[in-house]
């Protein structure tokens, strides 16, 4: 076989593997950019739900551990911030009290959320 002819066979066998491996990488490539965008999205939502919840707490002072956006950002808080929030119940006697207690939660599920936010990158 002449030089030309193998120079052809090998420049089309390279063009086909390429070709293949690119028809195999981009959607890989492209799933795996969906998917992190995909989490973002649900990371951005939970902590959309998690101010907005905040926001109403502190206008309203509804306990906050029974609502769905504090039960979906509890497992990124930290066991500190938990035990702030869900620690024993003293019995509130005066508006002061009730008011520092509500001040506290919210002070400390601000930072949380906060933090969370750092920690998944949402925020420098």
């Amino acid at each position: 076989m002449s030089s030309e002819l193998w120079a052809a066979a090998i420049g089309g066998g390279a063009g086909l593997a390429t070709g293949a491996v690119s028809a195999l990488l981009a959607p890989w490539a492209r799933w795996a950019i969906d998917k992190r965008q995909i989490k973002m999205q649900h990371q951005l939502r939970i902590l959309t739900q998690a101010r907005e919840g905040l926001a109403a707490f502190r206008r309203t002072g509804v306990a906050v551990t029974s609502m769905g956006w504090y039960q979906q950002l509890r497992p990124y808080m930290t066991s500190e911030a938990i035990a702030v929030i869900e620690g024993p119940r003293l019995p509130i006697v005066t508006d002061e009290q009730r008011k520092a207690r509500r001040q506290n939660v919210a002070g400390t599920l601000s930072e949380e959320t906060a933090r969370i936010e750092r920690n998944w990158k949402l925020r420098k």
